[in-house]
């Protein structure tokens, strides 16, 4: 009768064990399907969403280091074209009245000089100096014509008549004729007619 009971004993022992690992085993197989579904559904979802965010922000370094070349390019070139507007910068020009005349034919003369062309003769008209040319007068300012006879090399008279047309007073080239001189054959006569306008 003990030895039955202890056989009931260990059969109990046996059972609370078996119990023990089915339990055990059920909650394994639990723990398993949850974390199956937390990594196919959770996880994955959110390894998805990490991995996307990650590619954004490679994305977003990459359009910031082109930005910031970009810009450095930008402002490089803004600085070249500053520095090059300054140093040809645009202005307006002006209109002479009657009595500034003489002084605007100094002015040629001084340039002249200034860029080793000779003056032969100087005139200035209201009358044009080209006869297919009417009086070129602009509404009430009459047109002055000033007739220069030079003696030039081509370099010299093309900085000269850059100066001329970038100088604060209007003055534009209406006619230029360049004749061969077999004396010096390094400088040329030029007829050079240049046109202003005159206030009263």
């Amino acid at each position: 009768m003990i030895e039955n009971l202890k056989k009931n004993k260990i059969f109990q022992l046996v059972d609370s064990l078996d119990l023990d690992n089915k339990k055990l085993l059920l909650i394994a197989i639990v723990a398993i399907v949850v974390f199956y579904i937390d990594f196919s559904f959770i996880l994955k979802v959110q390894m998805n969403s990490i991995n996307k965010l990650n590619s954004k922000i490679k994305t977003v370094k990459q359009d910031l280091t082109n930005f910031e070349r970009d810009y450095k390019s930008l402002q490089d070139f803004n600085k070249r074209q500053g520095m090059s507007s300054s140093a040809k910068e645009v202005r307006p020009k002006r209109l002479i009245f009657e009595y500034q005349v003489a002084s605007l034919l100094q002015d040629i003369a001084k340039s002249a000089n200034a860029n080793n062309i000779r003056i032969v003769q100087m005139k200035n008209s209201k009358e044009p100096q080209v006869k297919s040319d009417k009086s070129g007068a602009i509404g009430k300012f009459p047109a002055l014509f000033i007739t220069l006879d030079l003696i030039c090399d081509y370099h010299s008279l093309g900085k000269f008549i850059n100066d001329l047309e970038n100088g604060d007073v209007f003055v534009a080239v209406q006619d230029l004729r360049i004749n061969y001189q077999e004396q010096d054959p390094n400088k040329q006569k030029v007829v050079l007619i240049l046109k202003s306008y005159v206030k009263k």
